[in-house]
């Protein structure tokens, strides 16, 4: 199953320190909806145990993490690649920055899913929501944690 998402938000922060926090494995990690574990591996990637709900099927996603393509401070991508419980996951969100004025910052992002597994049976317009409401508790915490 496939899931594409895309959407603009701003940020009341200048552009460098919003890419610095969207480029920080801690910082993004902070963002992460139902995070249960954190490991950092070096500047741009981590690992991270997602707690991941979907009807009656829950578990924990074990991932890799890895922030590429950056391009200072205008965009870089976000990939996550993930398995357990019986699904894999992969994940890639891409961001593009554009200074609005000193303190404020716009955002787009582009995020293509690709799912297979047991949640896939539970059809896609109920994964459709929930991804949709996942995405927005991870905006709302880059807009708070940015600022």
């Amino acid at each position: 199953m496939r899931l594409d998402f895309n959407g603009r938000f701003t940020v009341n922060v200048s552009i460098d320190k919003t890419f610095a926090f969207l480029t920080n494995p801690e910082s993004v990690s902070r963002c992460i909806s139902d995070l249960e574990g954190f490991v950092p591996k070096d500047k741009s990637s981590f690992e991270a145990k997602i707690r991941v709900g979907v009807g009656p099927i829950h578990g924990v996603l074990n991932t890799q993490c890895s922030i590429s393509d950056t391009r200072p401070p205008n965009s870089a991508t976000l990939t996550i690649d993930g398995s357990g419980f019986g699904n894999k996951i992969r994940m890639e969100i891409k961001f593009t920055l554009a200074s609005k004025s000193e303190q404020l910052t716009e955002v787009t992002w582009i995020s293509t899913t690709e799912m297979k597994g047991i949640m896939t049976g539970l059809g896609e317009g109920m994964i459709r929501k929930l991804s949709q409401e996942k995405m927005e508790e991870v905006i709302e915490r880059v807009k708070n944690g940015a600022a």
